[in-house]
């Protein structure tokens, strides 16, 4: 049986950071004819992008399922929207759902997993990134591949968090010492602990920082 491992040691709090790069597109390209596909630059890794190859960003100030930016916020940040009958669709890879809020112009925004999707303005080019990070609150959607384990989500409460490759929301235990889970029994069974194949390197999406990985073999 292939043993497994957890790992969330942190050596500094995790936080998400604004990076602002003019570096060439990865070599995964926007998907011509879907809503939302899967793009990048060398600063962030891949991020998701409108059907105009542009960043597409979500606002941690949204709450679930609708938008709050109107007025000039709508000016700075253009939604994604889609015209009337069409419905949104994903390029390959893109993990999550498509839905549709009615913006009170009447115009149809698009959400991913209920969170609204927006340009920035001052974008020029694909794979600009110019966006994110802007005042704390406004960040790309990355599309980490799997090897990945710990990413950046958004939490319309707490703002940035660090997720699990499922995209679910990662926690500590105060009462874990460094280098050892006690949370067993019951405690794991409330508490999962985020676990990494035998012989796989924990590693961290573009936009993480954090101290340095590592792992621990549980019980």
């Amino acid at each position: 049986m292939i043993s497994r491992f957890s790992f969330f040691w942190l050596l500094t709090a995790a936080a998400m950071i604004a990076i602002f790069s003019t570096a060439s597109l990865s070599s995964v390209a926007a998907q011509q004819g879907s809503t939302v596909s899967i793009s990048g630059n060398e600063a962030l890794g891949s991020f998701l992008v409108g059907p105009n190859g542009m960043t597409l960003y979500v606002f941690t100030n949204d709450t679930p399922g609708e938008s709050v930016c109107f007025d000039q916020c709508e000016q700075n940040w253009p939604p994604l929207v889609v015209a009337d009958g069409e419905t949104p669709t994903t390029a390959p890879g893109v993990a999550g759902a498509l839905t549709i809020f009615e913006r009170p112009d009447g115009s149809r925004q698009v959400l991913l997993d209920g969170q609204p999707l927006y340009y920035w303005a001052f974008d020029e080019a694909a794979g600009d990134a110019k966006g994110h990070g802007v005042g704390g609150v406004w960040f790309v959607v990355s599309a980490a591949t799997d090897s990945e384990v710990l990413r950046v989500g958004t939490s319309p409460a707490l703002g940035p968090v660090l997720t699990g490759p499922n995209g679910m929301t990662l926690y500590v235990f105060a009462n874990d010492t460094a280098g050892e889970s006690v949370c067993y029994g019951q405690c794991e069974s409330n508490w999962p602990p985020l676990t990494i194949a035998d012989g796989e390197t924990p590693t961290a999406a573009p936009g993480v920082t954090a101290g340095a990985l590592g792992t621990t073999a549980r019980d």
